[in-house]
């Protein structure tokens, strides 16, 4: 529904988002276009018209600044494909190109760098993480990290990467070009992570527990 003066819209097929296992919502940069992953299905809105267009393969949706590919990190790996958005009157047709896998695996908790130029993901039950240079592939590498790694979350300014937990205690705070250990957080159980986008701050949500921590010193500032 649209309201007079309150502009909104109701998207039913919404419901039954778990919105706890990482971005299922993701805006296209032009905030025309919305992703979207609901159990095993995914779909694209055009939020103008309402349309509903299809995409063949689900998981954590992040589409790159310039609006030109949308990257997908799931069970099947990390992968791209080219988004393409032709004018047709009123509507927008969106074309998918066929994904090019970037990286094989079981990957979860993805984070884009505000640049759009590194994806970062874990694979808990490996034991690893990975940082891909997506404008230069022989910058990506791979890393150890704990079994219980659920999240990622570049810092604004791209130079460090928090890995939250799920079910495990702990932040661990890495360098984001190698993904070499840095400092390891108290944090609480089970702990988010997000990183302030205009001050040097980390923000931890762990089970019960909120911590605010000072970037560089990694200084726990407030705790709740």
């Amino acid at each position: 529904e649209v309201e007079t003066g309150r502009e909104h819209s109701t998207l039913g097929s919404l419901e039954g988002i778990d919105f706890q296992q990482g971005p299922r919502l993701a805006f296209h940069p032009g905030g025309r276009l919305l992703a979207y992953a609901r159990g095993p299905w995914s779909g694209i809105w055009d939020l103008a018209t309402k349309e509903e267009f299809p995409i063949p393969y689900t998981g954590e949706h992040h589409f790159l600044p310039d609006g030109k590919w949308l990257l997908v990190v799931s069970s099947d790996g990390i992968l791209r494909a080219d988004i393409r958005m032709r004018p047709g009157g009123e509507a927008v047709e969106v074309e998918l190109g066929p994904p090019r896998l970037l990286a094989p695996g079981y990957w979860t908790g993805g984070s884009l760098s505000r640049d759009g130029k590194r994806l970062a993901a874990v694979n808990g039950a490996e034991g690893k993480g990975i940082i891909l240079g997506l404008d230069e592939p022989s910058r990506s590498c791979e890393f150890k990290v704990p079994g219980a790694s659920a999240s990622t979350a570049f810092s604004p300014e791209g130079g460090w990467l928090a890995l939250g937990t799920w079910k495990g205690e702990g932040v661990e705070v890495r360098n984001a070009r190698d993904g070499a250990h840095l400092k390891t957080l108290e944090a609480g159980m089970s702990a988010g992570v997000q990183f302030c986008p205009t001050f040097p701050r980390l923000l931890t949500t762990g089970e019960n527990l909120l911590s605010l921590w000072e970037c560089g010193t990694w200084r726990l500032i407030r705790q709740e």
